[in-house]
């Protein structure tokens, strides 16, 4: 229901995201509103994660990655995750946890055919960062084939585009602080307002 969307560079196509309202191009930049936050360390690492068609609880910690293959169900303990390596979600799984933070560095998260019901925490470090991508990585982050999805909380990319393309539907109670939003083929996105879920 905006009226307007301000663009600070050009812009190409056509809205699709928001069909009712203006472009309005070459708006002065905004400072980054969560610049203060300190990006956690991924020294020491452990091994990375891997799932085929288990289901499984996972806990907080820092590991080399993330792979899922299968139908895998996961449950996610509140807590932060980092991920230094290749985030791939290629099978139909299923994830869900509530007061977690994903933070990934040093490539490209994948989203393929899984349904996320995901929201951050509201309180505390991390309060109301669902994922953060570091600072120093421009690799674009793809939301693909990713049904009914259901994520609230701050998607932070400030140096990386998020791409959402071929998705059936998705909420996303989601601030999105992202160096460009590039959507091509989705059918159906509700945008719904975070304060809601977290004042």
């Amino acid at each position: 229901s905006a009226n307007y969307i301000g663009i600070v560079g050009g812009q190409t196509g056509t809205p699709g995201l928001f069909p009712s309202a203006r472009p309005v191009t070459g708006v002065a930049a905004v400072s980054d509103p969560l610049a203060y936050l300190t990006e956690p360390s991924t020294t020491g690492c452990g091994a990375g994660l891997s799932y085929a068609a288990e289901t499984a609880t996972v806990s907080p910690g820092c590991y080399n990655g993330l792979t899922i293959t299968g139908a895998a169900n996961l449950t996610f303990n509140p807590g932060l995750y980092v991920f230094n390596g290749r985030i791939s979600l290629a099978g139909a799984a299923n994830l869900s946890g509530t007061g977690v933070t994903f933070y990934f560095n040093n490539d490209l998260i994948l989203i393929g055919l899984a349904t996320m019901n995901l929201s951050a925490p509201t309180s505390g470090t991390w309060n109301g960062i669902l994922f953060f991508e570091s600072r120093t990585d421009s690799r674009a982050v793809l939301l693909t084939g990713a049904a009914a999805s259901i994520l609230k909380g701050i998607i932070y990319m400030p140096s990386a585009s998020l791409d959402i393309t071929g998705i059936s539907s998705m909420q996303l109670y989601s601030p999105l602080v992202v160096s460009q939003l590039r959507n091509t083929g989705l059918t159906s996105l509700t945008l719904d307002n975070y304060a809601s879920v977290n004042p």
